[in-house]
């Protein structure tokens, strides 16, 4: 049905599914679909320790990986539990999972609800950058609902984003998506948008790569080696400051970036990475 109606969503899939069914799981992910590490076994992670959030965390990631899949460090949590709970969040920070994606309705159709109650949600909750949550399993009423949902929500005047550009927002969104979005070779992003300095001022980590944003230089990305040397300089509050240029190829079969502060040059028969 989402390929029917060229829709990209996200599966906020356990390891124990992907364990169980990984010809299903690695499935999602070649449609093109995002792939949310959901826990191994779906247990509310804020009656859990920090150890054992972080086990069962690593089980669904080896699961995934069997499976042929990966997170990109995006979670969400099991009951909608722990959202905005700063110890839970730190905990995922600690163990390389800046995203923790929300949602805001759920259609109740893992209940069995049916269309006129599913409809009657969507007309009271469905907002501008609403998140829609649905569930697969038996007994849902989602995956019969689900073209009836999509219309719906066109008859509305909505549309559609990925769960990558849904991440993304202004300059830093325009940049990622004028380079390709997740079929580029930034992938998908790993954390949210940061202020990178001050108030105004952005940056946004991807699988390979970053997007540093500052009303004075605009959006530019930085990775590779360039990005290893500027992050061990201190990055954005080392004497670089901001980039200005996105990289540039030059002589030699090298590469190099234009900062506020100076330029980062990189040449393989250097060694790469020299300021």
């Amino acid at each position: 049905v989402f390929a029917a109606n060229g829709i990209t969503g996200g599966f906020g899939m356990t390891g124990r599914f992907a364990q169980q069914n990984p010809a299903e799981a690695k499935n999602v992910a070649t449609q093109g679909h995002k792939i949310f590490n959901h826990s191994y076994s779906h247990p509310d992670f804020l009656t859990l320790t920090q150890a054992q959030r972080w086990a069962q965390l690593d089980k669904a990631e080896a699961a995934f990986r069997a499976a042929g899949i990966v997170s990109a460090g995006w979670f969400r949590a099991p009951y909608r539990s722990g959202y905005l709970d700063a110890g839970l969040n730190r905990d995922l920070a600690l163990h390389g999972y800046y995203i923790n994606a929300d949602w805001t309705f759920d259609t109740t159709g893992y209940k069995g609800a049916d269309w006129a109650t599913v409809s009657s949600r969507i007309d009271k909750y469905t907002v501008p950058g609403a998140i829609i949550v649905m569930h697969v399993s038996i007994p849902s009423t989602d995956p019969g609902n689900l073209q009836q949902i999509i219309d719906k929500l066109k008859g509305m005047g909505y549309g559609f984003v990925s769960p990558w550009q849904a991440v993304t927002r202004n300059a830093i969104r325009a940049k990622y998506l004028a380079a390709g979005g997740r079929s580029s070779a930034f992938g998908a992003a790993t954390t949210g948008e940061l202020t990178a300095t001050a108030a105004g001022t952005a940056v946004q980590w991807f699988q390979n790569g970053r997007i540093y944003y500052s009303p004075a230089t605009g959006a530019h990305y930085v990775w590779g080696a360039i990005l290893a040397k500027y992050k061990a300089m201190g990055t954005v509050t080392s004497v670089l400051k901001f980039p200005t240029t996105d990289e540039m190829t030059g002589a030699g079969g090298g590469w190099y970036h234009h900062f506020q502060g100076g330029s980062i040059y990189w040449l393989a028969a250097a060694g790469g990475g020299h300021a």
